[in-house]
């Protein structure tokens, strides 16, 4: 369900800043996407690592190769789109893709070097990949913002918390006072983002480590809570938990449904005047219903290729997805 919900977090930052760049803006509207920023990310990598466990059993090949099909070729081939959508799709920017991602998509080129990296650390106990964890979002303060290298190994310490908080089941009375305590630490991050630069910031990432490792734990108990309380599962959490399964699918194409979307808007709206937030809404609306369609015929040989290496794709029929973002 956290998955979906990433997605979906992902999906209105862009609209929102699109929406603003093209003219639509609304102070309220951009504070709440300033607030959010510090938790997107570490939220999206932490999520990642923690799905990643059962993968980290196969042998490396298998493994590498698993990744490259469902990581390394989407992230090329939506990085072509995106910089002809974008009309940036010059010489340049092309063979920069490979080595320091021109477009927003460099998150997947991270999280495909990062799996290889847990790989290597699968043996590793569960407080020293904590450890490991905390040394490399210290360390990113130290390093240059040189083709985001600073960000890296940041971000690179919140997907190894993942990996190692896979399977952690804390006990009835700390899970309520770890709530208490994530839930006071997310209040004051929101608060913090309001004055002080937070995002990717070491010197804050114990809060926003204790906040994501909340909203995982709360959202797992949501999940359950809501399906026991229903019988069966519930058309929300469904949805979600699909929409999670998949974000492959919204993640490499919503940039170019919300820009699609904005254009559109722009032939009606030339003056610019309608609320910020109903424009932001039919953005990501629009976003996420074209990617809850592709993911609705992802089954196809066709379809398939487009968020996985032809050679891989038509196993996606019948089976549970297993490509990331959130994915084993």
């Amino acid at each position: 369900m956290v998955r979906g919900c990433c997605a979906i977090a992902v999906v209105l930052h862009h609209a929102t800043a699109l929406s603003a760049a093209d003219g639509w803006s609304h102070a309220w509207t951009d504070a709440v996407d300033g607030m959010l920023a510090p938790l997107r990310m570490p939220l999206l990598m932490t999520i990642s690592g923690l799905v990643l466990g059962g993968a980290l059993r196969r042998p490396f090949v298998s493994f590498a190769v698993r990744r490259a099909q469902t990581l390394v070729w989407p992230y090329l081939l939506w990085s072509m789109v995106v910089l002809a959508a974008t009309g940036s799709f010059v010489p340049d920017a092309i063979v920069r893709v490979p080595t320091t991602a021109p477009t927003y998509l460099w998150f997947l080129q991270f999280l495909a070097v990062f799996a290889v990296t847990a790989w290597f650390l699968r043996r590793v106990p569960r407080t020293a990949l904590i450890a490991v964890a905390a040394l490399s979002v210290v360390v990113s303060s130290f390093v240059p913002d040189t083709h985001r290298a600073d960000r890296f190994t940041y971000l690179l310490g919140f997907f190894l918390l993942g990996v190692a908080i896979r399977g952690w089941r804390p006990a009835r009375g700390r899970a309520l006072l770890g709530r208490l305590v994530g839930g006071t630490a997310t209040a004051v991050l929101l608060v913090a983002t309001t004055s002080h630069a937070v995002r990717y910031e070491a010197a804050w990432a114990p809060l926003v480590a204790t906040a994501v490792v909340t909203l995982v734990l709360s959202a797992r108990t949501a999940t359950r809570t809501a399906r026991r309380s229903a019988g069966r599962r519930t058309s929300v959490v469904d949805a979600l938990e699909r929409l999670g399964r998949n974000a492959i699918v919204p993640y490499v194409t919503h940039l170019v449904s919300v820009l699609g979307s904005l254009a559109l808007i722009g032939l009606v709206d030339q003056q610019r005047t309608w609320p910020a937030p109903i424009v932001i809404a039919s953005a990501s609306t629009s976003a996420l219903m074209i990617a809850a369609a592709l993911v609705s015929v992802r089954h196809r040989r066709l379809v398939a290729a487009l968020f996985e290496w032809p050679s891989a794709a038509p196993r996606a029929r019948g089976r549970r997805a297993d490509h990331a973002p959130g994915v084993t």
